[in-house]
C-alpha cells in the first residue's frame, strides 16, 4: 500500500533536514506532499506588500534573499539551480506589474504565492534522487481541481478522485516517488488557488484518499499533537491517539500542525494520520484515526484563541422573533467577518459572538446596519463591542461520558480568580470554549490543563489499551456552531 509523506517547512529549512526527508521516505511506493521551505510564505507575502506599495527595491531585495537561500539549498542536494530561477521568473514579472499598477487581487496573490511549493519540491525530488531513488515533480495546480475561494480553496471532492490517481499512477507503478507541491491547486478556469496556511496537509489527505493509500506521515519538528501549547504550558505532553473529531477541533483552535479541513477526506476514507517528529522516527508520535476508547482522558487538550473581542447584540425586542440570528450571521458574512464562537440564549434576546478582534469595528458596523430599524424604535436596545478578550477551549470527545467536566472548569476559572465572559459548549461535549479576558488567556490554559491532569497525562494509554476502542459516536468533523447562555459586556 501506498504512503503519503508530507514534510512541513520547517523540516526543509536547511540541507541536512532535505536529506533527512529523503530517508524518511523509506522503500516502496511513495508521495511526497512538500510545503514551502520555512519562511519562504512570508517572504512572498512581503513582496506582494511592497510591490503594492511602489517599492521596486524592496521587491528586488527580498526577491534575491529567497533565490539565495533556495540556490544554497540547491547546491547543497545537487538540485539545478537555474531551475530555481526559472520558477521565480515569473515572480519578478508579477512583481515588477504590481508596482507598476498598484493593482493586488487574490488571484494574483495565490499565483505568486504557489512558488514556495515549487521551489520545495525541485529541491526534495533532488534529495530523492541524490538518495538512489528516482523521482518526478508534480505541480498540483496542473491536476488537483479545487473551487475558486483564492486563498481559502477547496478540493472538489469526486474529480480529485480521477485527476490525483490519473496523475501519480504511473510514476507509483514505475516505483518512482511522486513529489508534489502542497498548498495549492488548480481553479475550474485553470488559474492557481492556495488553501490557506497550513493547506499541504489538506493536500496529503486528499491525494492519500484518492489513491487509496494506507496512511498519511505528517514530519514536523515536534514530537506530536500536545495537551497545549509548550509556550505556554510548561508540562505539554504528546497526545498519542486522537479522534479524526479531536484533531479537527484541535486544528481550529490554533495548533499549527494540521489544517482545520485535513481531517474531513480522512475519515471520509478511513485514512489513518501520523504526526511525526523528523528527528526521532522511532517515536511513533500522534495517530489520529476513527477508534475512540472510554478508558482515554475525558480531556485531552487545551486550546486558545488570543486576540479576539465579543460582539454583542441585545434586546427584549428579539425574543422569540424568527431569523434574527440569521441576520446577524448574514451581516457579518456580507462583511467578510467570521465568528470564532457563538453564544445565545434561547430567547435569542442576546447573541453573543466572538470575533477577530481586528474586525471587530467593521463587524458591528455592519450588524447596526442591517437592524437600523430595530435600533431606532427600541426592539434591540446595543450593538456593543468588547475588545481585547480571547477564546479557551478544552477538547475531547470523553467528556461526552464524563459528567462533572464542564463544572470542573469552570470552578477551576472562578477559583483563580478568572472571569468568565461568554461560554459556548455542543450537545456532543467535544468542545467547551471559555472567553476570558484578554489578560487571563495564559493563565487560564495553564489552570484547566492542570485541572485535568494532563501535565502527567498519559496520553499513550489509548494506544495501550486499544483492543477497548470502539467507532465514536457523532457527525465528521466541522466547525459547528456551539451554542450556551451568553455573558457579555462592553467597554
Amino acid at each position: 500500500m501506498t504512503t503519503v509523506h508530507k514534510f512541513d517547512g520547517t523540516c526543509l529549512s536547511q540541507s541536512a533536514g532535505l536529506v533527512l526527508a529523503a530517508q524518511r521516505i523509506g522503500a516502496g511506493p511513495a508521495v511526497v506532499v512538500c510545503s514551502a521551505v520555512s519562511g519562504t510564505t512570508d517572504a512572498l507575502t512581503a513582496v506582494i506588500e511592497a510591490a503594492s506599495r511602489g517599492e521596486r527595491d524592496r521587491v528586488d531585495s527580498r526577491l534575491d534573499r529567497i533565490a539565495e537561500r533556495h540556490h544554497a539549498l540547491a547546491e547543497a542536494v545537487d538540485a539545478d539551480a537555474d531551475r530555481v530561477s526559472q520558477l521565480l521568473a515569473p515572480v519578478r514579472s508579477l512583481a515588477t506589474a504590481i508596482v507598476e499598477t498598484g493593482l493586488v487581487d487574490p488571484r494574483l496573490t495565490d499565483r505568486i504565492l504557489a512558488t514556495g511549493e515549487k521551489l520545495a519540491a525541485h529541491l526534495v525530488a533532488a534529495a530523492v534522487r541524490s538518495g538512489g531513488r528516482e523521482a518526478s515533480v508534480h505541480h498540483a495546480d496542473t491536476f488537483l481541481p479545487t473551487d475558486a475561494q483564492f486563498g481559502a480553496a477547496t478540493p472538489i471532492r469526486g474529480i480529485t478522485d480521477r485527476t490525483v490517481s490519473a496523475a501519480l499512477t504511473e510514476d507509483l507503478v514505475a516505483g518512482r516517488t511522486a513529489v508534489i507541491t502542497g498548498f495549492i491547486g488548480r481553479a475550474p478556469d485553470g488559474a492557481t488557488t492556495t488553501m490557506g496556511r497550513s493547506g499541504s496537509d489538506l493536500t496529503a489527505t486528499v491525494v492519500a484518499a484518492a489513491l487509496g493509500a494506507e496512511r498519511v506521515i505528517l514530519w514536523t519538528d515536534t514530537r506530536g499533537l500536545l495537551t497545549g501549547d509548550p509556550a505556554v504550558v510548561a508540562d505539554a505532553q504528546v497526545i498519542r491517539h486522537a479522534h479524526y473529531r479531536e484533531a479537527a477541533e484541535m486544528s481550529f483552535y490554533g495548533t499549527r500542525l494540521l489544517h482545520p479541513r485535513a481531517m474531513i477526506p480522512a475519515q471520509a476514507a478511513g485514512l489513518s494520520v501520523h504526526v511525526r517528529s523528523m528527528d526521532d522516527p522511532l517515536d511513533p508520535g500522534t495517530v489520529v484515526d476513527g477508534q475512540f476508547s472510554r478508558a482515554e482522558l475525558p480531556v485531552k487538550a487545551v486550546r486558545a484563541i488570543p486576540e479576539q473581542a465579543l460582539l454583542s447584540v441585545e434586546g427584549k425586542g428579539m425574543a422569540g422573533v424568527i431569523g434574527v440570528s440569521g441576520r446577524v450571521f448574514r451581516a457579518l458574512a456580507d462583511e467578510g467577518v467570521s465568528a470564532t464562537m457563538i453564544s445565545q440564549t434561547g430567547s435569542e434576546a442576546s447573541i453573543c459572538l466572538a470575533v477577530d478582534k481586528r474586525t471587530a469595528e467593521s463587524g458591528a458596523s455592519a450588524v447596526k446596519r442591517a437592524f437600523r430599524p430595530e435600533l431606532s424604535r427600541g426592539e434591540i436596545e446595543e450593538v456593543a463591542v468588547r475588545r481585547h478578550a480571547g477564546l479557551v477551549a478544552i477538547v475531547g470527545l470523553g467528556m461526552a461520558h464524563t459528567p462533572g467536566v464542564a463544572a470542573r472548569a469552570l470552578t477551576t476559572l472562578s477559583d483563580a480568580g478568572i472571569n468568565i465572559l461568554a461560554l459556548a459548549q455542543g450537545s456532543s461535549e467535544l468542545n467547551i470554549t471559555i472567553a476570558v479576558d484578554e489578560h487571563d488567556v495564559d493563565e487560564a490554559q495553564r489552570r484547566l490543563h492542570a485541572a485535568f491532569d494532563l501535565g502527567e497525562a498519559a496520553p499513550a494509554r489509548a494506544v495501550t489499551e486499544a483492543g477497548a476502542k470502539t467507532r465514536a459516536p457523532g457527525p465528521p468533523p466541522s466547525a459547528a456552531v456551539n451554542v450556551a447562555p451568553v455573558a457579555s459586556d462592553s467597554r
